[in-house]
């Protein structure tokens, strides 16, 4: 019994050494902290976009905590102006690096994206990616386009 007490207790501890600030291990997962990474911001596409994609960007913010977590919400922007078109989401998700969100309805038009963070935003700007995922594009419920992304962050003054 003492052996195996030992061999768990290693374990922990190896799990422990690889997370990073802002992360935290639940359940032998590892999870952000959303008290320490801030997700909010803009996040403009990389690379080929197909025609049928009109989203310019995606904003993020990050909202008051709640019992279990902090609120993620925001937008996709379907033209590159400030009050142009857009739809928003509310339901916003991370679970570890893993972001999803659903937006709501616009004229029958919604989106919903899956997509994995390969690092959080910083106060360093970058041309690389930090996030890539898979965006759906649905009319009146059913799926009509779908593309993988990939987005980098932007700072904006």
């Amino acid at each position: 019994m003492r052996h195996i007490c030992l061999a768990v207790f290693a374990v922990v501890l190896s799990l422990g050494a690889s997370v990073s600030r802002g992360s935290r291990v639940d359940q032998g997962r590892l999870v952000a902290d959303s008290d320490t990474v801030d997700l909010g911001g803009l996040y403009v596409p990389v690379g080929t976009v197909p025609k049928w994609c009109d989203v310019k960007y995606m904003a993020i913010e990050v909202g008051d905590r709640t019992m279990h977590a902090r609120s993620i919400r925001g937008a996709l922007a379907l033209d590159s102006t400030d009050n142009g078109p857009h739809v928003d989401f509310r339901d916003g998700a991370l679970d570890g690096r893993h972001f999803t969100f659903m937006t709501e309805q616009k004229e029958s038009v919604g989106y919903d994206f899956a997509g994995d963070f390969l690092r959080f935003p910083s106060s360093e700007p970058s041309e690389d990616p930090i996030l890539v995922g898979h965006l759906r594009k649905r009319v009146a419920g059913r799926v009509v386009n779908e593309v993988d992304l990939k987005f980098r962050y932007i700072i904006v003054d």
